[in-house]
């Protein structure tokens, strides 16, 4: 008895284009009997019909009904069930794709099987989640009949640190469903040991003509942020955890939380809640941002994403997973990039690792939200009128008038200054008490903001006897009389020096424009000032007079040093004549 052969089809139209319908077409013929050619069909793509038993079913043969895939067997059944369970449909493997440890800009394979006989379009690709990511292929792309592609996905940097992305793939015929996971990002959660190091880079164009004038222009309107630390390892277990972590994600992004502007949990949050209660006011936790909270206890951690920011509290934008006990520590968290040559050293017991990450996020407003902090101005520029503190070291002071050496080797050495006079560098150090006054850290986020490096002249008061008032101003007068014996010749005529701070018995500061300066005998001067002195004898009772400089900042570069306490900010200042950036 010959065997029987159950056969698939799909309609030929009379046009020569291939069609198919509604559900596949069975036939049992017997396996003796010949088959025919496949006929050539203009337009259509036969070139799936490549496995043996091609036939043409009775009548329908003239009409042109292609079956195919006549397998031997036994049972129509089967070949009905496992036809129905691999084709007609659109396979993307795998369905859910976990990445582990991904590449940032590196395409991450996956495939899509057309399981349809003919060829078959994308019609739409609609995303949910997909922030950041980027598909290899796009609607318009089509895949033949039966074929299997591989395409691919790619993390791109926009892309957040934890990605949970679904995709439906629409094709004219069928729809792939498509979900990708991935953690792009490993978070440390040892805490370093104090100091540790921060700077904020801002980048500044500046052209400076022969006679020392400038013209300043800001390129980078927020500043790139990196920090350094340390991190104390106390045993082997340590030292292989971090070994195993810069081997594996030197290359890639790392979350370095910044302990250094930590607060504390205040209440305890169990899993499903959304809130996290913590004084956010003395740390910088921004709405779309993450904190990551240390339990100190345990030595464990969670990272949470900010939807919004409240004074005693955030909103995650998620219910938390995990419990967030009191007492916990809540730090702000950055997607941050490993220097390279990152390492440690190891001594007979213990080693340190040193760390240095730059910031890969950028904050588009740099100033904290919420921030009440004051500026002063004087004459549409802003005064820093926070004072300097004294160093382990000298504070510094640098003259230089960029002159030129004339030299021919065969006589006197002629030297000449193309610069009016001398500007001055100072490098001034400052102390913050971060936790006890959160609004000094505001004062210097928002000072420098506007700044923004050497872009935006400022005011600075040398915070020194510079002019030795000779008399009491007289009430109500804008007249001041004092001893100087180069002020009127060598000072007054360069913007630099137009300006003086007034310091008064009660710890009030004046801050005035001096209008003319007269010398009236030798070594006494009158200047006019801009504003008049009030009439209480504590307006008058003045104790120094210092010159307000018109400066900039001499780097792009503010350094902060941070203690247990204690934060240091270092500035380095120069005097200038030209008031505007552009």
């Amino acid at each position: 008895m010959p065997k029987t052969t159950f056969a698939m089809g799909w309609r030929v139209s009379a046009g020569g284009g291939l069609s198919r319908i509604g559900s596949p077409v069975f036939a049992t013929v017997a396996s003796d009997v010949q088959a025919p050619a496949v006929p050539r069909v203009e337009g259509a793509d036969l070139s799936v019909f490549t496995r043996p038993y091609w036939f043409f079913a009775g009548d329908e043969a003239v009409s042109g009904v292609v079956l195919m895939n006549a397998w031997p067997v036994y049972a129509s059944a089967m070949v009905r069930g496992w036809l129905a369970d691999s084709y007609y449909q659109i396979w993307v493997i795998p369905a859910v794709l976990v990445a582990q440890n991904p590449r940032v800009n590196v395409p991450i394979p996956f495939n899509i099987w057309n399981a349809y006989p003919f060829t078959n379009e994308v019609v739409s690709i609609v995303g949910t989640d997909d922030t950041g990511l980027q598909l290899s292929f796009e609607p318009g792309d089509a895949w033949r009949g039966i074929e299997y592609k591989e395409v691919s996905i790619t993390i791109l940097p926009s892309a957040p640190i934890q990605i949970e992305a679904s995709y439906l793939f629409n094709f004219e015929a069928g729809v792939g469903r498509f979900r990708f996971e991935a953690v792009i990002a490993d978070f440390v959660q040892m805490r370093p040991d104090p100091p540790v190091t921060e700077a904020w880079d801002w980048l500044t164009d500046i052209i400076t003509g022969y006679d020392g004038s400038e013209q300043r222009i800001s390129l980078r309107k927020s500043p790139r942020r990196s920090t350094t630390y340390e991190i104390g390892l106390e045993n082997e277990d340590d030292r292989r955890r971090q070994y195993n972590r810069w081997f594996k994600n030197l290359a890639t992004r790392l979350v370095f939380p910044y302990y250094q502007y930590s607060s504390r949990v205040t209440q305890t949050s169990l899993i499903g809640a959304s809130n996290v209660y913590f004084d956010t006011t003395i740390t910088d936790v921004r709405a779309g941002g993450y904190i990551v909270v240390l339990n100190e206890e345990t030595e464990t951690g969670a990272l949470v994403k900010i939807l919004s920011v409240f004074d005693t509290y955030i909103v995650s934008d998620s219910p938390l997973q995990f419990n967030i006990t009191a007492g916990s520590i809540a730090a702000p968290a950055y997607s941050s990039r490993i220097a390279n040559q990152t390492g440690y050293d190891w001594f007979q017991v213990h080693g340190r690792l040193k760390v240095e990450a730059q910031v890969l996020d950028i904050q588009e407003e740099f100033s904290r939200p919420g921030s009440v902090a004051v500026i002063e101005t004087l004459n549409g520029l802003p005064i820093l009128t926070e004072r300097p503190v004294a160093t382990d070291g000298p504070s510094s002071d640098r003259f230089d008038i960029n002159y030129e050496i004339i030299d021919s080797q065969t006589g006197l050495l002629d030297i000449k200054a193309s610069w009016p006079h001398p500007y001055i560098t100072f490098l001034r150090r400052f102390a913050v008490r971060r936790h006890a006054e959160p609004i000094k850290m505001d004062y210097w986020r928002d000072f420098l903001d506007i700044v923004r490096g050497q872009w935006k002249a400022f005011y600075f008061p040398s915070w020194l006897e510079d002019l030795v008032v000779i008399e009491p101003p007289t009430a109500a007068s804008n007249s001041l009389r004092v001893y100087s014996d180069d002020y009127v010749a060598a000072y007054f005529p360069y913007e630099t020096y137009k300006q003086i701070q007034i310091e008064l018995r009660d710890g009030r500061l004046l801050h005035r424009t001096v209008l003319t300066a007269v010398n009236d005998v030798p070594g006494e001067n009158t200047l006019s000032l801009s504003v008049a002195f009030g009439t209480d004898p504590e307006d008058l009772d003045i104790v120094k007079v210092s010159f307000l400089n018109l400066v900039r900042l001499g780097t792009d570069r503010v350094n902060l040093l941070h203690r247990h306490l204690r934060t240091e900010i270092e500035l380095n200042i120069r005097t200038t004549d030209s008031r505007d950036g552009v």
